[in-house]
């Protein structure tokens, strides 16, 4: 079984030793570093940076263009959730747990409702709501992704 170069990581629980005995392991933060960051980072260590300051280039004019739409069509960007939903569970994503939240309230502009910065929704990378109580929480703008939940996002 041919090994790998090294093994990237979003600082999930688990034996970090079993992990080093197949190779290096490069720990990414998500809460401390943007997806530009993290994208970077990966080039720089597969040696693909020109590649990937090309692709950060090309993602920032198309998320420029986007942004200038959205504006004209909608006005200027408002509040924003990105919910997982569930069963019985929704959750509200931070742009630290992926789903395209990153994007949302980075590049284009949107940001979270006030009563998710107060639930903390920043640190901890997501707020657990009962689907019943969805409507509870207004915003200007939704992005939906369906899921079957059996536990807490992880980091994708």
């Amino acid at each position: 079984m041919p090994r790998p170069d090294v093994i990237l990581d979003y600082e999930l629980p688990h034996r970090y030793e079993e992990l080093l005995a197949f190779a290096p392991l490069v720990q990414l933060s998500p809460t401390r570093m943007s997806w530009r960051g993290q994208f970077k980072l990966i080039a720089n260590i597969v040696g693909r940076q020109r590649q990937a300051d090309e692709l950060v280039e090309q993602i920032g004019e198309e998320a420029e263009r986007l942004r200038d739409g959205l504006k004209r069509r909608y006005g200027a960007p408002g509040s924003a959730i990105v919910w997982e939903i569930g069963d019985h569970l929704a959750y509200g994503i931070a742009a630290s747990h992926g789903r395209g939240a990153q994007l949302m309230y980075g590049e284009l502009g949107y940001r979270l409702p006030g009563q998710f910065k107060e639930q903390n929704i920043e640190h901890k990378g997501y707020v657990e709501v009962d689907i019943r109580d969805l409507a509870k929480h207004k915003a200007d703008s939704y992005l939906l992704r369906a899921a079957q939940i059996n536990r807490r996002p992880q980091i994708d």
